[in-house]
């Protein structure tokens, strides 16, 4: 599926005002990081 054709949560643009990097998951543009998996978990 293409990004354009993605579905987005209601909260999708305050994801990316966070920083999120996002995926396609299920058809959903959906977060997947924000910081870096590292930075997230130390």
């Amino acid at each position: 599926m293409t990004r354009n054709r993605l579905k987005k949560t209601p909260l999708h643009e305050r994801h990316l005002a966070a920083g999120a990097k996002t995926a396609d998951f299920g058809g959903w543009d959906m977060p997947i990081e924000y910081a870096g998996v590292v930075a997230e978990h130390t």
